[in-house]
């Protein structure tokens, strides 16, 4: 899982680091608010493991304490596996208005299990 403390999201937030997962890694994150009010974030899920892995990103918003005000997901590489040393971008568009306020936004890849 990867967290962004978020001070201000009229500039864009780069994330160039690397967070470790059961066999793969979020790449290249980043999170910025378009014109409309709305939250994108953008970024790269590797394969690091040994098998095929498949599954979905989730990118949750947080409150300063960690609770959890809105979340949204979607299928990595249309569902389809990932290979060992693939990587499939993702970009996740979030309107949050109407939401409590929030300081971080949570981005977590969850596997499933290929059949």
């Amino acid at each position: 899982m990867r967290v962004i403390s978020l001070f201000s999201l009229l500039f864009v937030l780069v994330f160039p680091c690397v967070a470790l997962g059961g066999g793969y890694e979020i790449q290249d994150l980043v999170a910025q608010q378009d014109g409309n009010g709305a939250i994108v974030v953008q970024g790269v899920v590797r394969n690091m493991g040994k098998d095929p892995l498949q599954g979905h990103v989730v990118v949750q918003f947080l409150k300063a304490d960690g609770v959890v005000v809105h979340a949204v997901e979607t299928p990595l590489n249309e569902g389809r596996s990932l290979f060992p040393g693939e990587a499939a971008g993702f970009e996740m568009v979030a309107r949050t208005e109407g939401y409590d306020s929030f300081e971080q936004v949570s981005v977590d890849f969850v596997e499933e299990k290929t059949r």
